[in-house]
């Protein structure tokens, strides 16, 4: 199965089957990326992985839980398996700030 069909499917039927909601739509579905790899350019529409963010109803509100991070009596630990930054995790800060530059670019030609 491909994205868009696991799209269609938690749309159509996963999210009325469980009477959830997904509140936004993301136009990076239809999102093109070009990059070089070695000597051969290389092309993916649509991103590989699904996020979903989604919100459903319920009875009493008090028994729900949030995932805010309370600092009464807890901790927040990291634990750094790769012993440093991995190349996976430097392609993905590349990425992140290329994002934000091209953000930025885009914000700025906007208001001109």
């Amino acid at each position: 199965m491909g994205l868009y069909e696991a799209v269609k499917a938690v749309g159509e039927e996963l999210c009325p089957a469980l009477g959830l909601t997904i509140p936004v739509g993301k136009d990076s579905m239809s999102m093109k990326t070009r990059w070089q790899e070695g000597n051969e350019e290389r092309e993916m529409t649509s991103p590989l992985s699904l996020v979903i963010s989604a919100f459903a109803r319920v009875e009493d509100v008090r028994h729900t839980i949030t995932p805010q991070l309370s600092t009464e009596d807890n901790a927040l630990l990291l634990i750094d398996w790769a012993k440093a930054i991995t190349r996976w995790a430097q392609r993905r800060w590349r990425r992140f700030i290329v994002s934000l530059a091209t953000n930025r670019q885009m914000y700025a030609m906007s208001r001109n």
